[in-house]
């Protein structure tokens, strides 16, 4: 399945993120609802691990190719401290997350201090662009 983000909004509120972002139909198949979600999961930059998996967010009808879905992702945070990063990315039940498969997705930076969470960047990247940023 092939996607494109769109209008992305990545806001700082208090002890979350909010993401707005319109996703794009590229592929040749309608995305059902409850058969296409956009998720997100949630790792420790700095001892590159996986923390958990956040919740997934359903389209608010079928979207057929060429055609777009807007959608509003929250993400909330661990009370400690710390840098982390945030993976979000389209993804079907049975043939799992987008960004497995190679597909874009929004990687966003984050911090969290003094029960504040302040987003340090975001950018569309793909798996691959990250381990060649790594061998660099």
């Amino acid at each position: 399945m092939k996607a494109a983000f769109r209008n992305i909004a990545v806001e700082a509120r208090e002890g979350f993120i909010a993401i707005r972002v319109t996703l794009e139909n590229r592929s040749s198949k309608v995305w059902d609802t409850g058969a296409f979600f956009l998720g997100w999961q949630l790792f420790d930059p700095e001892a590159n691990r996986f923390i958990s998996d956040g919740e997934w967010t359903a389209l608010p009808g079928p979207v057929p190719p060429g055609q777009s879905a807007a959608l509003t992702v929250r993400v909330a945070f661990p009370p400690e401290p710390g840098s982390y990063h945030i993976y979000v990315s389209p993804l079907e039940p049975q043939g799992g997350w987008l960004y497995h498969q190679g597909e874009k997705f929004l990687l966003i930076a984050a911090e969290v201090a003094g029960g504040r969470v302040r987003v340090v960047n975001w950018e569309l990247t793909s798996s691959r662009q990250l381990r060649l940023r790594n061998v660099r």
